[in-house]
């Protein structure tokens, strides 16, 4: 009776073992995919950063071009005022 009893909690700690070690198995999968699609994420989002940077410097530059070029032209006019005056 008592190999019996021995016997049964041996085979109920030996699932028991079993069934832990398997949710471990999953959760370390689970992590290690959840891990992955943050670092594909975070690519994504650092690619698309650096697009809009690209984009917010060409705008800026075309701003500064059009600036410079109106403050040349400002300049001139400035010019051709005081030599005509």
């Amino acid at each position: 009776m008592e190999n019996d009893t021995c016997g049964m909690l041996n085979d109920v700690e030996r699932r028991m073992y079993e069934r832990e070690s398997h949710l471990m198995s999953e959760i370390e999968s689970r992590t290690l995919r959840q891990q992955e699609v943050m670092q594909a994420y975070q690519e994504s989002l650092r690619v698309q950063v650096t697009r809009q940077r690209e984009e917010v410097q060409k705008i800026i530059q075309v701003q500064a071009d059009k600036m410079q070029s109106l403050v040349e032209n400002r300049l001139s006019e400035f010019r051709n005022d005081f030599t005509l005056a």
